[in-house]
């Protein structure tokens, strides 16, 4: 018995892929459009499940037939846009991303990006929208829920359908209670695996058993109620729940909804069965695959986000080329259309082998430096910074520099592989003991982006000043913070506060990367004026790049390097400043320095100081200082104000 075809499925297709598109195309309209992934689950666990069942009802299943159905649906274009990324990352990219990118090709091929993404997860890593192939983690969950489902299943059904859903429920249970707990503490974890994403895959497969009397009004009501959840994770949402199971619970029970009572009589029906929507529909897994390597590619050519203008040309794009695809890519090879399976499976085969020969020869090469003018290539080696080995750092004894021991983050853990939001048990107590040899203290509190001050701050400390520093990576200073060991940011901001109370610092320097807000400025300096901090200071964000500063200055600014540039320089962090300039001009109880007018001018910020831009970069990355970059804002602006 044939599974009747929904329309009104291919719509939901389509409500979940163009978020997804335009979230990643930089629109923040769309703040929650990852959401479609999980639509994409939930969807996935639906059909498959409805397909299992039906071929085990009535006696045709077959693991091969499966498996090879499977196969014609993902891998041809999967291994197309795989093909089509390699020149480009051989053009555009740096020897070290075409290392890693020639990882993630082999870890496709073998189901495992999302394992390898999860292992490469965490505060420090390279910037996600620059991985081609980034997006092939959520097929990896799939692939790997392939492999599980169907043979769970057939065992499961010998003890009848009753236990089956019985199965299924607990199933789902066991990852949602997994995924909550996950979230919190291992959320690297939690976002990449199967067994916390199995939850949204069981949701579907338990809507496949489910068979509702059709009711008009409680029908449209729900799958209204259905559409709108959709709706709000979308557009309400953002990167900061990316991990929570109990928010992305919302929009799952939306697509549930959808999927049991949105039949083609009722309004959502009707409208996710629109031709135009159910056309997008059709062609999304093309536009799934296409939209992150052309949007990474993008930014790896041009060294910066996309204009607006840009970015909706790369989505058209996108579209085109998504229906080419499904035109004379996907349908054919699915359907059987002009190609046998004999010809399907050698192409597959091959494919395979070829992807994990060019991977691991790639990988073994180290991604070719030879492929780089060779002054620019020994210029960019000397930043190579990636993990486990952080050779940029080790050489240049960065851990100590910047006082990495003050730190609540495991980042051992997170050169493992092993990211966790667990505090370090501790930090050295040279970070919040007070010196009996010293009379006046000065605090640094925050994130990365107060902890690359400490170098400057120390060039020209008095004899009879020392510095206290508590810093957790991607850790905002915030109010009331609890005791909470499992949280590493809750736990250093109450750290931070206790040692404050005790030590009773002359001066409070606070900075971070992200997160600015007038009010609870505000807030946090009253608090530290009434607990008896003389000086609360405020340091405004540094100059941010689109992308690290010393590619910037290979790629765009080799010959001729300027002192001082506005190429590649995040404009949005520049308003950021000029509105707290403002906002906090008439602070009392305390005073704001910005980072940027001590780095930048009319004709730019600073790329480098001194005669060497190699020794003299101001910045290690996207806005993180150097130690010549940090002692230089020091003597500018910050020692006269901490010192004065």
């Amino acid at each position: 018995m044939k599974i009747p075809y929904r329309p009104e499925i291919d719509g939901l297709r389509a409500i979940a892929v163009l978020p997804v598109m335009l979230f990643h195309a930089g629109f923040t309209l769309f703040s929650g459009g990852f959401i479609g992934v999980d639509i994409f689950f939930v969807i996935s666990g639906y059909l498959i499940t409805s397909i299992i069942v039906n071929d085990i009802a009535v006696g045709t299943f077959s693991f091969w037939e499966f498996y090879e159905r499977r196969a014609r649906r993902i891998l041809p274009a999967l291994f197309l846009v795989m093909f089509c990324c390699i020149p480009f990352a051989w053009m555009w990219m740096m020897p070290i991303e075409m290392k890693a990118f020639s990882t993630s090709v082999v870890s496709v091929c073998v189901f495992a990006s999302n394992i390898l993404f999860w292992r490469q997860s965490g505060y420090f890593e390279a910037a996600a929208e620059l991985k081609p192939l980034l997006h092939t983690w959520s097929l990896s969950v799939e692939e790997q829920f392939y492999i599980i489902f169907p043979i769970s299943m057939l065992i499961a059904w010998r003890l009848g359908r009753n236990k089956v859903i019985m199965s299924i429920m607990i199933v789902a249970l066991l990852s949602l209670a997994t995924s909550t707990y996950l979230s919190r503490y291992f959320p690297s974890a939690n976002f990449y695996l199967l067994p916390t994403r199995a939850w949204e895959l069981m949701a579907g497969a338990l809507c496949s058993f489910v068979c509702i009397r059709a009711s008009f009004w409680r029908d449209n009501i729900l799958s209204i109620f259905g559409l709108l959840a959709i709706g709000l994770a979308i557009f309400a949402y953002d990167e900061t729940i990316a991990f929570s199971s109990v928010y992305v619970l919302i929009p799952v029970l939306g697509t549930c909804a959808i999927l049991l009572l949105a039949r083609k009589e009722t309004l959502v029906g009707f409208l996710l069965s629109l031709k135009p929507i159910v056309s997008v529909g059709l062609i999304s897994y093309s536009v799934y695959l296409w939209h992150q390597p052309i949007f990474a590619f993008a930014k790896l050519r041009y060294l910066e986000s996309p204009s607006v203008e840009l970015s909706l040309l790369l989505c058209a794009g996108v579209l085109a080329i998504a229906y080419l695809t499904w035109r004379y890519v996907e349908t054919p090879v699915r359907y059987n259309i002009f190609i046998s399976q004999k010809t399907i499976n050698i192409g597959v085969i091959s494919g395979t082998i070829f992807f994990i020969t060019t991977g691991i020869i790639v990988h073994l090469n180290n991604g070719y430096p030879d492929r780089i003018d060779g002054s620019k290539a020994e210029f960019l080696n000397h930043f190579e910074n990636s993990l486990p080995k952080w050779n940029y750092f080790t050489k240049n004894n960065f851990f100590d520099i910047y006082r990495f021991q003050c730190d609540f983050y495991d980042i051992d853990k997170y050169r493992s592989g092993q990211s966790t939001a667990v505090a370090r048990e501790r930090i050295a107590e040279e970070c919040y003991n007070k010196s009996s040899t010293k009379s006046h203290y000065v605090m640094l509190w925050g994130d990365s982006h107060a902890k690359h001050l400490y170098p400057g701050i120390k060039e020209f400390l008095p004899n009879e000043w020392d510095i206290l520093q508590v810093t957790s990576s991607s850790c905002e200073p915030e109010l009331a913070a609890k005791k909470n060991e499992l949280q590493y940011c809750e736990y250093s901001n109450w750290f931070a506060w206790e040692t404050i109370r005790s030590a009773r610092p002359d001066v409070v320097v606070i900075a971070q990367n992200r997160g600015h807000d007038s009010g609870k400025m505000r807030s946090i300096a009253n608090s530290l004026k009434i607990m008896g901090v003389k000086k609360v200071i405020f340091i405004g964000p540094t100059p941010h790049w689109t992308t690290d500063l010393p590619k910037i200055v290979a790629f765009k600014l080799w010959d001729d390097t300027p002192i001082r540039t506005y190429v590649g320089i995040d404009k949005k962090v520049l308003k950021i400043d000029e509105r707290f300039k403002s906002d906090l001009k008439n602070l009392d109880s305390a005073s704001y320095v910005s980072a940027i007018d001590a780095l930048c001018d009319d004709s730019g910020c600073l790329v480098y100081l001194g005669k060497d831009k190699l020794a003299g970069i101001t910045s290690i990355d996207y806005g993180h200082l150097t130690p010549i970059a940090s002692k230089y804002l020091a003597e500018k602006v910050l020692a006269k104000r901490i010192f004065e």
